[in-house]
């Protein structure tokens, strides 16, 4: 009787092992609008340290390959993030592109601008979030 009793407490802890590890995995993917907020939160933080190249790194393939790392520093180095705020995160109904309205504080050339409002555009490449501007968009900026 013991005998059996043991089996039966070990198939029950290896059954619950097997489907405990099952749940972890299908945990391992977030959902788009919380991968995204964890995205935006760190890009937003590089913003208020200063830490451009890590910023840059956010920005989509296609953005990378028409503006430069360089570029891009010299244009931000202009500017400085003070505080934000993610206001809402929308996710499109394919779930492969998330749109977030942030607010934050931003000094540029000397003047303050509090409660700014900017709309990020994120795509999903390779598994991962990262910022997406448009090409006309993004020369618009350089100019």
């Amino acid at each position: 009787m013991k005998t059996h009793s043991h089996r039966l407490l070990t198939l029950l802890c290896a059954t619950l092992l097997m489907a405990g590890g099952s749940s972890c995995a299908s945990f391992h993917h977030r959902p788009a609008d919380q991968a995204v907020k964890l995205r935006v939160e760190s890009f937003m933080t590089a913003k208020i340290n200063k830490d451009w190249k890590t910023a840059y790194a956010f920005f989509d393939s296609s953005y990378q390959e028409s503006i430069s790392e360089k570029q891009f520093i010299r244009k931000m180095e202009k500017m400085e993030v003070k505080a934000f705020s993610i206001e809402s995160i929308s996710v499109e109904p394919d779930g492969d592109r998330v749109k977030v309205k942030v607010k934050c504080d931003v000094t540029v050339g000397g003047f303050d601008f509090k409660g700014n409002f900017e709309t990020q555009n994120w795509i999903e490449q390779d598994g991962e979030w990262f910022l997406n501007v448009p090409p006309k968009d993004t020369k618009e900026f350089f100019k």
